[in-house]
């Protein structure tokens, strides 16, 4: 793997000015050479064939582990009402509670019913 931020700053690649903001570089005609090391360098947002191809193993595997925890654990103690969000950030799923939002001591215990299970995972 290599770092998307290496291959969008080579100066061999982009130009002298690799590292200055330069959408020019994308309108003008590039010799043939240079636009092939172009279409190999430039990865957005780790998109299109350049996306973790263990990206769906890696949900799997979360997606398992939280319904197992959501399935035997549940939290006591938590006040609801209490809690305070913050505002939403564009690149975050969700707002992070403010500093002054206590939701109360909280207890994660084991469901009833749940008590005696013996937890496993197996690859």
């Amino acid at each position: 793997m290599w770092s998307a931020k290496v291959t969008h700053e080579m100066p061999d690649v982009w130009g002298a000015d690799a590292l200055d903001f330069n959408p020019e570089r994308f309108v003008k005609e590039a010799e043939k050479d240079t636009e092939k090391k172009r279409r190999a360098a430039y990865m957005p947002f780790g998109g299109g064939a350049h996306l973790c191809p263990g990206r769906n193993f890696a949900f799997a595997e979360i997606l398992g582990l939280i319904s197992a925890l959501v399935l035997g654990y549940e939290i006591v103690g938590l006040r609801a009402e209490k809690i305070k969000m913050g505002p939403r950030a564009i690149a975050s799923a969700i707002p992070k509670p403010t500093e002054d939002g206590d939701g109360g001591p909280v207890t994660l215990r084991r469901r009833e019913g749940w008590e005696d299970v013996q937890w496993s995972f197996a690859c």
